[in-house]
């Protein structure tokens, strides 16, 4: 699991951001954590998964990059939301995942 360059991180999380991308990186526990992360297909722009989750086995194998962080599905939606129109007023929503690279 990696994270994007570019991540967005949820006002509402106390975590300090360099802290949560360590801990996301080393795989630790980080409790009531939603990721938005670039789509494990090749459909959608963005998808949305509770923390404990990406850490099963079965998306060890998978390539997962996460571009945002929330502390609730609610507020990831939000996050989602702004993200979204960011991108858009970028005009870069056919080259999502480079939206997310360092400038």
């Amino acid at each position: 699991m990696k994270v994007a360059e570019k991540v967005y991180i949820s006002e509402i999380l106390t975590i300090t951001k360099a802290k949560l991308i360590k801990r996301i990186v080393k795989g630790k526990s980080i409790p009531s954590l939603y990721c938005i992360t670039l789509p494990l297909g090749n459909v959608g722009i963005l998808e949305v998964y509770e923390y404990r989750e990406l850490l099963k086995d079965y998306y060890q194998d998978k390539e997962v990059t996460v571009v945002g962080c929330a502390v609730s599905k609610q507020d990831a939606f939000v996050m989602v939301r702004r993200i979204v129109e960011e991108i858009k007023q970028q005009g870069c929503l056919l080259q999502v995942p480079e939206f997310f690279e360092e400038e």
